[in-house]
């Protein structure tokens, strides 16, 4: 639903796959070969850093939201709920944040070096007067891969700061081993690619930046990990239309850093508003096209999209030597006006042909009629071989540009005003902010022609959206429906349905404004983050359709279905169903935190797991409309809107709520804190939730509002049974406390032990955490013994070590040792006597957790 070097985002629709299936998708995003090898890794621990952290908690005081990167130990959120993070200033908003960082930089763990290397890479102005601010970490002219940080100023007031800068980005070398082109080869090879790799042109001596035919890209970065920086080829490899990997390989050694396959499958003109199987926006009518189409008045082309078929399956395949798109329509792919081409009275009026008949045993129609025939030739069919999806191409086409230019400029509009600034999709910014040249490329009947005048299997039941940065357009891929080999979907076309359309273009949205990396790419590439990416789609299209009076949700659970007019299943339960509760639509009452990875039924799923995210945002729609009538809606839009511009990259669903409720605090001085605190509690995101960032897929749930005086040890509450009742009384911060410290592991420590051995040479084992961590080990005897070898005290300290575990599930080895003192005392005790090893262990953020272990000595 991502950089020097282009890299690509294919988004898709849920659960596309053939038969709409979503387990089937869940396994094909598995098999696609995705790595990190920074997944399970954590930082170092540093003390310094977390006494500043817990210092400027205690300086922001109870509004206090810090957020701490696992992978760097540093803050990669930070708000203050109850106002802002600095006192106001005339200083200008980027000078704002790098004095704060500059004040920081213990609680950051940055030096003076690490702050010189910190630059401005963007800088714009939302329409709701918050200016946004992205910092880039580089060295030596090369930038970080994920080295950015995004912070929000208002009033010259700093309100936010997200995304963990890495501590001592350095390098040995800047010179590296591998050439671009070899580089190329191996993440080639790796995706069983053989196609060749031939340079096109070359920045900086071919070392730093190259582009090669076939749209492929290299680029050098500085590939942060917890304890080292490496230098790296991030590149863009084009498989084919379906599959464009990111790879990133160390420039030394080729060994892969991270891959992943971001191809995730989900005038006038005569249009529909929602799809022929609704109700409600099914009626075909003259929509003004006037904006829409450039002044040709020859194609469906204007000033935000470019629609056109793809049938080949061979337009804009890759980019050319200027990033541009490549190679581009031809005339047999363009739709031109049905009547008055090249005069103002063009007009696209294409009747849908449809055939009612199932025309095959095993075919399926919904009751508007199918669209095309996917078993070809058949008698008493309006579909045959030579005219069959052919029929309905320009009418689809058409469907689309106005679905695509429709949805623009409602997503144009405020609250959510996805402007030029802020990364749109225009061919003319007149603002003169943002990047201009990027209208949607819309491609409807995609593939549509490859095997005999019919579609294959990877050609149906899919769509796609890919984006590329700021500047460059993307492109949304719509295919044909069809129950053909299942037996079950109808034979209809994408390009038709609003809820597949609009789905599509909101991954364009939410991936320039989750932003960026290196190349300006979105970061929503982990499991929970790509959740929500398909959560958001789901969110922002049935928010439309429902305040356009296109799709009802009367308060019923499970209105907000989808794939009706495909009749396959996209998802597993509707999107407003309630917590509690079961209904058709909505088998198992609702999803929660502690659903996470279970969806689907067979593991981690993306479509699946978004589902959660998708009914939560639901349900903050709807309380915030019950508690304020006149502007519920537009308030739901400026907050889950708000929330994505200050979310820090690759968030998790506990990053996205505390993000909103910045965006509260910054846009409405918390005048929803309380309810949106609550309608997350009850999806099991609440005070004591927790989670070890984005690709997490076991999160911890937790349904309690406030965090109890004792903090968030213990059993926590079931989850309520009830509709969630309104919140009361003062509440506390959401802020997330570690999933860490579950258990320290001791090895090698005896049960029994002879006291003359112990004395002599001292008591060794090794000590573990499930987290990275550091660790005080003491040797502690009890109240009696102490006395009998007259030392005094209700327990005893006779011999302490310290140390750290850097990465969960390590151990360290530890050994006691006795002062002279200290042993000739304990030679006094008898056969029997038992000693207990205390560790008591600190995670980064500074919770603590301790643990026992009881030996007994022997003469």
């Amino acid at each position: 639903m991502q950089t020097v070097g282009l890299l690509v985002f294919f988004l898709s629709f849920p659960a596309l796959a053939l038969g709409g299936d979503r387990r089937e998708r869940g396994g094909e995003r598995r098999a696609s070969g995705a790595i990190d090898v920074r997944q399970d890794a954590r930082a170092p621990a540093r003390p310094r850093a977390r006494a500043a952290q817990r210092g400027l908690r205690r300086r922001l005081g109870r509004g206090a939201l810090v957020r701490i990167d696992r992978g760097t130990g540093t803050p990669r959120l930070v708000t203050d709920l109850g106002g802002a993070l600095t006192a106001r200033s005339r200083k200008p908003p980027r000078a704002i944040v790098l004095d704060f960082l500059r004040d920081q930089r213990q609680a950051f763990a940055l030096d003076r070096g690490d702050l010189d290397r910190l630059a401005v890479e963007r800088e714009y102005r939302s329409r709701d007067g918050v200016s946004h601010v992205r910092l880039r970490q580089s060295y030596r002219g090369l930038p970080a891969l994920d080295g950015g940080t995004t912070a929000a100023v208002r009033d010259g007031r700093l309100l936010s700061l997200a995304g963990a800068p890495q501590p001592a980005l350095d390098l040995p070398s800047i010179i590296p081993r591998l050439s671009a082109g070899e580089a190329l080869g191996r993440a080639l090879r790796a995706v069983r690619s053989p196609k060749p790799v031939s340079l096109v042109r070359a920045k900086s001596g071919v070392r730093r930046e190259s582009q090669f035919r076939g749209g492929h890209g290299a680029g050098l970065v500085v590939f942060g990990e917890p304890r080292r920086a490496r230098l790296a080829w991030a590149l863009l490899v084009f498989a084919d239309s379906q599959h464009v990997y990111r790879t990133v390989l160390d420039a030394h050694t080729g060994a892969t850093l991270r891959r992943a396959n971001l191809v995730n499958q989900a005038s006038t003109g005569r249009a529909l508003d929602n799809n022929p199987a609704e109700p409600l926006g099914s009626t075909p009518q003259d929509k003004p096209f006037g904006t829409y189409i450039d002044s040709g008045n020859d194609r469906l082309r204007g000033d935000s999209a470019w629609t056109y078929s793809d049938q080949d399956d061979d337009v804009y395949t890759a980019l050319d030597v200027n990033g541009e798109p490549a190679p581009l329509p031809s005339s047999a792919n363009e739709v031109p006006p049905s009547s008055g081409s090249g005069t103002g009275a063009a007009a696209w009026t294409y009747p849908q042909a449809v055939d009612p008949a199932p025309g095959a045993p095993g075919r399926a129609c919904p009751a508007s009629g199918c669209t095309w025939n996917a078993f070809g030739p058949v008698v008493g069919s309006v579909f045959t071989l030579g005219d069959n999806w052919q029929k309905n191409r320009a009418q689809a086409a058409t469907q689309a540009h106005y679905l695509v230019s429709r949805f623009h400029d409602h997503l144009l509009s405020a609250p959510i005003s996805f402007d030029e600034a802020s990364g749109n999709f225009e061919e003319d910014n007149a603002s003169g902010q943002g990047l201009e040249s990027d209208p949607v490329h819309t491609q409807v009947d995609d593939g549509a022609n490859v095997v005999a005048g019919l579609p294959d299997a990877a050609h149906t039941n899919n769509a796609n959206m890919l984006t590329l940065p700021d500047g460059r357009s993307p492109i949304m891929q719509m295919f044909l429906f069809t129950g053909r080999d299942p037996g079950a979907d109808n034979d209809v076309n994408g390009a038709d349905d609003a809820q597949v359309v609009l789905h599509e273009y909101t991954h364009g949205l939410t991936n320039r404004l989750v932003c960026c990396d290196a190349g300006g790419f979105g970061q929503l590439s982990s499991e929970q983050s790509g959740a929500m990416g398909e959560a958001w789609s789901d969110w922002y299209m049935f928010d439309y359709l429902n305040a356009a009076g296109f799709q009802a949700d009367t308060g019923a659970p499970g209105e907000l279905d989808q794939g009706e007019y495909e009749a396959a299943r996209f998802v597993t339960e509707a999107t407003d169903c309630p917590v509690t509760g079961t209904s058709a639509s909505c088998p198992r009452g609702g999803y929660t935190y502690a659903d996470y990875g279970e969806v689907s039924g067979s593991g981690p799923e993306i479509h699946a797991d978004g589902e959660i995210w998708a009914q939560t945002l639901w349900d903050l729609r709807t309380r915030l409309s019950a508690a304020h009538p006149g502007d519920g809606v537009l308030r739901a839009r400026r907050l889950v809107t708000g929330g994505l511009r200050l979310s820090p990259g690759e968030p998790d669903f506990l990053d996205m709520r505390d993000a909103i409720l910045a965006a509260d605090s910054a846009l409405q001085g918390g005048a929803d804190s309380r309810l949106i605190r609550d309608v997350f509690a009850a999806r099991g995101m609440g005070a004591c939730a927790a989670s070890d960032g984005g690709n997490d897929t076991t999160p911890t749930a937790d349904f309690r509002v406030n965090t109890p005086a004792g903090g968030c040890s213990g059993t926590p509450p079931a989850p309520p049974t009830g509709p969630p009742a309104p919140p009361t009384g003062p509440q506390t911060p959401a802020v997330t406390p570690p999933k860490l410290l579950s258990d320290i592991g001791f090895g090698g420590f005896p049960r029994r032990a002879s006291l003359r051995r112990v004395l002599r040479r001292g008591l060794s084992g090794r000590i573990s955490c499930d987290v990275g961590c550091s660790f005080r080990a003491s040797l502690v005897l009890p109240r009696r013994s102490a006395r009998r070898a007259g030392l005094r005290g209700r327990t005893v300290v006779v011999s302490r070590t310290r140390g750290a575990v850097s990465t969960g599930g390590a151990s360290r080895k530890v050994r006691f040792k006795f002062k002279r003192s200290v042993a000739r005392r304990l030679r006094r005790l008898t056969r029997g006597t038992a000693l207990e090893v205390r560790v008591g262990a600190v995670d980064p953020r500074g919770t603590g957790r301790t643990e026992k272990k009881k030996l007994t000595l022997k003469r």
